[in-house]
């Protein structure tokens, strides 16, 4: 993967930005704050449904805001028990 012009990879595997108005924050939060027009709060996460970190630009529906206790259940199991049975739609649980 090329990494996009302005971002670098950080030590965790993410993209982050190093240019303004989004200087040192990772790109897929950054994203999300454009999208829902407002700076994400410390207990918001987002979660990328494919598990890639590396992925941009991201695709509609393809980054899920959620609290960091389901995001780290998520995570943890990669395949958490109600994804198994039911689908996302629109970047929501149905």
């Amino acid at each position: 993967m090329e990494v996009p012009k302005g971002m670098h990879i950080n030590h965790d595997g993410y993209l982050r930005i190093h240019r303004k108005p989004f200087r040192d924050k990772m790109a897929h939060r950054a994203y999300v704050e454009r999208c829902i027009g407002r700076e994400l709060r410390r207990d918001e996460e987002v979660h990328h449904l494919c598990f890639n970190r590396l992925c941009w630009p991201p695709s509609d529906f393809h980054l899920v805001l959620m609290d960091s206790a389901l995001h780290h259940g998520t995570d943890a199991g990669r395949t958490p028990h109600y994804k198994r049975r039911q689908s996302w739609a629109n970047g929501v649980l149905k």
